[in-house]
Formats: C-alpha cells, sequence, structure tokens
C-alpha cells in the first residue's frame, strides 16, 4: 500500500509543463519513479533519487539509474 505521503502516478499537471523532448531529468523524491518513467518514455535519461528503500527498488525497475538514502 502507498504510503500517504507519496505519489504513485503519472502527475500531467507536472508533465504538461515539462518540454515534449528532455534531455535528462533528475526526481528528487522519485516515489516508484512513476512520473520520471513518463518522461524517460520520451526519450530522456531519467534518474531518481528516493529514501525510502521499497519505493527506491520499484523505482529501479523503471529509471536508468535510482539513487536510495
Amino acid at each position: 500500500m502507498p504510503r500517504v505521503d507519496s505519489y504513485t502516478s503519472t502527475r500531467t499537471d507536472v508533465t504538461d509543463m515539462l518540454p515534449r523532448v528532455p534531455l535528462r531529468l533528475l526526481d528528487i523524491g522519485c516515489s516508484d519513479g512513476s512520473l520520471a518513467r513518463t518522461v524517460k518514455d520520451r526519450g530522456a535519461i531519467a534518474w531518481g533519487i528516493e529514501l525510502a528503500p521499497e519505493y527506491a527498488a520499484a523505482a529501479a525497475e523503471r529509471l536508468d539509474n535510482v539513487l536510495q538514502g
């Protein structure tokens, strides 16, 4: 079950503000990597930083690199 203080879905209010083809993205507090994965699917290199180990593990399956801690 997701923690109350995190999001695990794509936030179109954020992705709509990004360039259509960004080159790189660093998502700080990336949760499970859902948002950054959407940008990665557009062709970007997507990295994440996540404090919670369970979310960092999920994000690592979606992103190019994830730093946990």
